[in-house]
């Protein structure tokens, strides 16, 4: 169960990559580096909506 949870959020973290929902960074600075991740919101809300519209045109077919 504990390794099924483990694919799953690494799936979801490939997956979000994927579709530029999240983005790493680096800078040097002499003798430091840093990491940024950073989360695009909004290109995620826009990628969740279509898919709900998606699934709501789907189930509109069905029902005609």
């Amino acid at each position: 169960m504990k390794r099924l949870l483990v694919v799953l959020v690494i799936a979801l973290v490939a997956f979000g990559f994927y579709r530029a929902w999240f983005s790493l960074s680096t800078a040097d600075h002499g003798s430091k580096s840093d990491i940024n991740f950073s989360v695009d919101k909004e290109k995620f809300k826009e990628d969740k909506d279509k898919a709900v519209e998606k699934l709501r045109g789907l189930g509109a077919k069905e029902h005609e």
